[in-house]
């Protein structure tokens, strides 16, 4: 991740520097205008190709769109690197609760809207969890896993769902898609992780397979 990190760190910390030098040159600008209201005709042709006006109001959006594009990266290159764990065969200590946020980030092109796609709510209840000595490289992926599947479940229910209003010509009130997570500490002093969605649910043939090796449906 170091090597998409750097870049993006570079590019993510100039941008101050970056809109204080556009900021200096547009105050500059105005004072010229202000002092030398009539330029000769080379300069008054070049500021209307430019569209001065334009530049100064948009430069600002622009600058604030670089941002949030280096702050959405930056946060996905921390969730793969809490998430990958290169210690994966050691037991490390861990807050759980950043291995889940990580993985909700990792996932989040799948959790919003997309087209008739409706996007999936995500309902933390996090408990007041210590940290916990596990393998976290192993039990992200356990995490990934569960959530993905869940993601699975809603997005087919979703999917059932459009047919049959197309075929049937009116549209039914369906339950918004939830993923609910829920964590808190056992009455035998463990680490309790329940995720839970308000999909169709595991039909009850397939339930005994579980945890056959290789199985799918």
């Amino acid at each position: 991740a170091h090597e998409i990190n750097n870049p993006v760190s570079s590019i993510h910390g100039n941008i101050t520097c970056a809109r204080e030098y556009i900021q200096g040159l547009l105050q500059l600008l105005h004072l010229y205008s202000k002092h030398y209201p009539n330029p000769i005709p080379e300069i008054q042709t070049k500021a209307e190709d430019l569209d001065i006006e334009f530049l100064e109001k948009d430069l600002p959006k622009l600058l604030n769109s670089m941002q949030l594009g280096t702050d959405r990266i930056c946060e996905i290159i921390t969730s793969l690197r809490n998430f990958s764990r290169i210690e994966v065969g050691e037991m490390m200590t861990v807050d759980l609760h950043q291995s889940l946020d990580s993985t909700l980030v990792l996932l989040q092109h799948r959790l919003k809207q997309a087209g008739k796609r409706a996007g999936i709510q995500v309902i933390k209840e996090y408990g007041n969890l210590p940290p916990v000595e596990c393998y976290p490289g192993p039990l992200n992926q356990v995490f990934m896993n569960i959530l993905t599947n869940a993601i699975d479940a809603l997005e087919e229910a979703e999917y059932r769902r459009q047919n049959w209003e197309t075929r049937n010509g009116y549209s039914t009130d369906p339950n918004s898609p939830t993923i609910w997570i829920r964590t808190e500490v056992t009455h035998n002093h463990q680490a309790g992780i329940h995720i839970v969605d308000n999909g169709p649910g595991i039909p009850s043939e397939v339930k005994p397979r579980l945890f056959d090796p290789f199985f799918t449906t």
